[in-house]
């Protein structure tokens, strides 16, 4: 099975599950502070192993149907070429707003089937290094160093956030993202490879879906 089979098939497999799970009757609806935990670092791992992240979340609906978020998480890349050795790491932050699509039938739906949009911006670290110079004079090492990059990019989404029926309050989900990147990739010394966040800059544009895990503390009943 390739990367693109997998990454597919397991979307599939939870995008079955939250529609399942988004069927069932929840004991009532609640207002509350919901803290995430996006488990795709660890799934993307299995294809991708360059790639090794963590990744956290809170929303809060601050008006019905209004949730502020905030996303952030930390993220490191490395490629081995055959004429050098690339890492970036670094921390990202995303900052927005969902606004949820399902108008429940019943007062005791949690479920949300959410658009929104994100600001994202990252702080990291290149280092290029182990790099083969070939010239009429013979071949040479080199390295360029640490350097400190800062990008940023804004994120059109959408997605479902469901509580599972045998857990009160306890919720999965996933997320469909458009990207387009806004800064980041003018370097003196070399383009970077890989923004925290965004993904790999060779497209100004790209796709992506996340899948999380998240918990509401309850504060308020409606």
């Amino acid at each position: 099975m390739n990367k693109n089979m997998l990454r597919y098939f397991l979307s599939s497999i939870l995008i079955l599950a939250t529609t399942f799970i988004y069927a069932q009757d929840n004991i009532e609806k609640t207002k509350g502070i919901r803290f995430g935990f996006d488990v795709s670092p660890l799934v993307v791992r299995l294809f991708e192993p360059e790639r090794s992240g963590l990744g956290v979340s809170i929303d809060f609906e601050f008006k019905t149907d209004y949730f502020g978020v905030i996303e952030g998480g930390l993220l490191n890349y490395g490629l081995e070429q055959k004429n050098f050795n690339y890492q970036s790491s670094g921390y990202y932050g995303l900052f927005g707003l969902d606004y949820n699509l399902l108008k429940a039938e019943k007062s005791v739906d949690n479920n949300i089937l959410f658009a929104g949009f994100r600001y994202g911006i990252s702080s990291f670290q290149q280092n290029i290094d182990n790099i083969v110079i070939n010239n009429y004079w013979g071949t040479y090492n080199a390295e360029l160093g640490q350097q400190q990059i800062t990008g940023s990019w804004f994120e059109l989404l959408g997605g479902i956030k469901a509580e599972v029926f045998f857990a009160k309050n306890f919720f999965i989900g996933w997320t469909l993202r458009a990207k387009t990147l806004l800064s980041g990739t003018k370097n003196e010394t070399m383009q970077p490879i890989y923004i925290p966040g965004y993904g790999k800059t060779d497209k100004k544009f790209r796709f992506g879906i996340s899948w999380f895990v998240a918990y509401k503390i309850p504060f308020k009943q409606k």
